[in-house]
């Protein structure tokens, strides 16, 4: 006989429907990113190609990223500080159950689809009827768009949006900016959920 705690709680099933509604969203930007490949007349992969240097370049660069992040979480400057408590209060609530599997399913997806939209089709497309400038900086603003949680944020995600482009022009391979995107996605959650100290005290607590 099953035994009745290990029923899931209602908060467990808004986390699964909150990770399953992820995956979808991000999986969806690849039919979006179609449809715009279709408006702009430019290919719906571009240069995606398998390359030992884009594969490398896209690693390295992740890096940075990754530093930048933790230091956000370290910082004291309010703007940051503002960030930190959202992610403390929404973030760490609604994901930190996830398992290790799950971060790094939602990571690669993001990574995919967000990267075909942004880089792959919208940058170049923009490019195509203004000039290359234009291109980069509409496809970092929408980037950013999406992930406005707070002013802050906003403005990190429009400079990370440039950086990814920076990424993938130097790669000539969409591959760069995807890997790059997706590895600091997975690390950044995986060092929040599991090994920020914040974090790791809840947990003791509850």
């Amino acid at each position: 006989m099953s035994d009745p705690n290990d029923s899931p709680s209602p908060l467990d099933e808004v986390r699964s429907l909150t990770f399953s509604g992820a995956v979808l969203f991000e999986a969806s930007l690849v039919l979006v990113a179609a449809v715009l490949s279709w408006v702009f007349g430019v290919p719906l992969l571009g240069d995606l190609s398998w390359s030992g240097k884009g594969f490398l370049l896209g690693l390295s660069s992740a890096l940075p990223l990754i530093a930048f992040f933790i230091w956000i979480l370290q910082s004291s400057y309010p703007p940051f500080v503002e960030v930190r408590l959202f992610l403390e209060q929404f973030v760490a609530r609604m994901f930190g159950r996830w398992s290790i599997p799950q971060l790094a399913l939602l990571s690669i997806v993001a990574g995919v689809g967000e990267e075909i939209l942004f880089r792959g089709v919208l940058q170049p497309g923009m490019a195509k009827i203004t000039t290359p400038a234009v291109g980069l900086i509409v496809a970092s603003f929408a980037f950013a768009l999406c992930h406005a949680l707070t002013k802050a944020y906003f403005i990190s995600t429009f400079v990370i949006g440039i950086y990814l482009s920076l990424v993938w022009q130097a790669a000539d391979n969409l591959l760069a900016p995807i890997i790059t995107h997706a590895l600091y996605d997975f690390v950044a959650l995986l060092y929040f959920l599991r090994w920020y100290p914040r974090n790791r005290e809840e947990e003791k607590e509850d």
